[in-house]
């Protein structure tokens, strides 16, 4: 028996994922949202634990950390994760290889696959033939893994390059503050009060007063809420309003809903 846990804000890490639990026999597939920080749950019967997760600003998303503190691993299962990112991974898969040895386990395969960047607060949507791109390689990607975790394959370790490393300090800044990032959103006149919003929120950080969303202050910056509201109603101040929205082509609105 193996288990796949993933988060996933517009669906890059959700694609990935069920691509392999669909691909592979006596997989469970299970989102990371919060929820599972309730109840603590034994994995001790898995073989196999996968995680696939997206980077933000070179990190782990916060959640996918609290979540893996509440799990016990062993060193005879094989774990593996998985980082999707628009361009580079950081120092979340040592993250991940520390957070786990120090649950008692070891991260035994590691994998980098890029996607279409969902940041919108930072820049505009890909151009669609780069996102057609990257979409493409993901089914090569993909089949590699399926493959390695077959065989339960051993990998490198994935360690952050120059880049990051130059850049690691802005990045732990922008990435201690995401949990600030809710209190720039703001509805326009077309919010239709359809709640999608509040149904994709992985964090439970958005009420609904009135018909109409406000934000707390635990926002995981997944960008969910602006990306998939149907109406574009949600804005991060004056910076969003141009800017194009962006979910993997791939996913449903229907397969992110709570």
């Amino acid at each position: 028996m193996r288990v796949i846990y993933y988060f996933s804000g517009t669906g890059n890490s959700l694609s990935v994922a069920k691509e392999i639990a669909d691909s592979l026999t006596n997989t469970d597939l299970v989102r990371i949202d919060f929820t599972k920080l309730q109840k603590r749950v034994s994995i001790e019967s898995y073989e196999q634990i996968g995680i696939v997760f997206p980077v933000y600003s070179y990190h782990m998303p916060k959640l996918v950390v609290e979540f893996l503190k509440t799990l016990q691993f062993n060193s005879n299962q094989y774990v593996f994760g998985i980082a999707t990112c628009g361009a580079v991974a950081g120092e979340a898969l040592k993250d991940l290889r520390n957070l786990i040895r120090g649950q008692g386990g070891e991260l035994t395969a590691e994998f980098k696959m890029n996607l279409p960047g969902n940041c919108i607060i930072e820049y505009t949507a890909y151009p669609n033939i780069i996102q057609k791109r990257l979409i493409q390689k993901q089914e090569v990607s993909v089949n590699k893994i399926i493959e390695a975790v077959e065989h339960n394959k051993k990998t490198l370790k994935i360690n952050a390059s120059l880049f990051a490393k130059v850049f690691s300090k802005t990045a732990e800044k922008r990435y201690q503050s995401y949990s600030e990032t809710a209190k720039h959103f703001c509805i326009t006149s077309g919010c239709t009060q359809c709640g999608t919003c509040q149904k994709v929120c992985p964090a439970n950080n958005i009420m609904i007063h009135n018909g109409s969303p406000s934000w707390g202050k635990n926002c995981e910056a997944c960008m969910a809420c602006i990306q998939w509201c149907p109406a574009r109603a949600i804005q991060y101040g004056k910076k969003t309003i141009a800017r194009t929205r962006y979910h993997h082509p791939k996913v449903t609105l229907g397969q992110m809903k709570f």
